[in-house]
């Protein structure tokens, strides 16, 4: 789960170079490495956005904008946690689920996934179910209209709707910075004594 990914590693590179022999069987071996080299560089603009994305999720998170005990659980993180362990979710998440008992944020690829099929009493927020389309739906559709060629699927139903989803993200962290912030004046909700 915590995985550093290194796509230049032996095995990755091992497999490049097959791809590199079988796109060459019917292409240059150069535009065949110029388009790995363009999908990489997909890879990582997308990247980029997504890291903008998840600082400013983790920051609600972080100032206490969104009370995660004040939610359902997440479904079923008991039954996970317990099924699955300590060696196959990852410490971190498994002490989510465990210690805080399912009380935790949505953040991110594994546990944001949820967020397209389960919504129950606020969980997950918004904010973290932007995130989680950014995720899983549009970067990755980026992704395979430039894996594909297509260049219309990777603008109309990838990039630019990632997009679009940040700023969404952005719009959405800053609500919930300025009701917080007006609580707190207030003497009201998460911002204030309640």
């Amino acid at each position: 789960m915590n995985k550093k990914l290194d796509i230049y590693d032996g095995a990755n590179k091992k497999k490049l170079e097959r791809w590199l022999e079988v796109c060459s069987t019917c292409h240059s071996g150069r535009f065949a490495r110029l388009w790995f080299e363009a999908l990489d560089e997909y890879m990582f603009a997308a990247y980029r956005k997504r890291d903008e994305a998840q600082l400013l999720v983790e920051e609600c998170f972080e100032k206490g904008w969104i009370d995660v005990n004040a939610r359902a659980p997440y479904p079923m993180g008991d039954v996970l946690a317990d099924k699955l362990g300590v060696k196959l979710l990852g410490e971190g998440i498994f002490k989510a689920f465990k210690m805080a008992k399912g009380k935790v944020p949505v953040i991110g690829p594994i546990l944001g996934e949820y967020a397209n099929y389960s919504y129950d009493d606020g969980n997950p927020s918004q904010i973290e179910t932007e995130y989680g389309n950014m995720w899983f739906w549009y970067a990755l559709k980026g992704y395979k209209g430039v894996a594909h060629g297509q260049q219309d699927y990777a603008w109309w139903w990838g990039w630019a709707p990632m997009v679009n989803q940040l700023s969404r993200i952005k719009s959405q962290h800053d609500m919930l910075e300025r009701v917080y912030n007006i609580e707190a004046k207030l003497g009201i909700g998460l911002g204030g004594d309640k």
